[in-house]
């Protein structure tokens, strides 16, 4: 967690325009879920930790009373409580696994948000530098009704223009 602060502050600290908060804005929400995600493991993970220790003390409890009945050997107890430490011991492994799995999904998701909301911009800004180096072309493969889109259309309805008027 101390990790994700840092670089979200180190995001919030670059000094940009409106353009440049508007493409971080995804990897602020990615950031904010995977956060929440992240909360909601440990929780369950305290959870299972509390109820692994309830489990613990009522196996003692009931090892206690057997062996007071006679029941129970002192090595049958120490047997079914090393049992019970190596199962343990497995869950905490499987904990672990699901948290990296959890992690891994996270940076994927904010990686491929990064991807998705970048790849039209980056081809708005060849198209708009195709035009300042006078390839005036109608090939800009970008829409949607977002900011990006009316960009997009613009710079084509630019191209388009240009064209006639080079024409001329």
């Amino acid at each position: 967690m101390p990790r994700l602060d840092a670089i979200e502050t180190l995001l919030r600290d670059l000094k940009g325009g409106d353009e440049d908060n508007k493409r971080v804005a995804p990897v602020f929400t990615a950031l904010a879920a995977y956060r929440q995600a992240i909360a909601v493991l440990l929780s369950d993970w305290e959870a299972l930790r509390g109820t692994g220790r309830q489990i613990l003390k009522s196996e003692r409890a009931a090892l206690s009373a057997g062996t007071d009945l006679g029941g129970a050997t002192l090595t049958e107890a120490v047997g079914d409580a090393s049992s019970l430490g190596a199962t343990l011991s497995r869950a905490r492994i499987g904990l672990m696994v699901v948290t990296w799995a959890v992690t891994a999904l996270g940076l994927a998701f904010a990686v491929l948000v990064a991807v998705v909301f970048g790849m039209p911009v980056r081809r708005c800004a060849a198209f708009a530098r195709d035009l300042s180096l006078g390839r005036v072309t109608e090939t800009l493969i970008a829409g949607g009704r977002d900011e990006v889109g009316v960009l997009a259309a613009s710079l084509r309805e630019m191209a388009r223009r240009l064209g006639k008027w080079l024409a001329r």
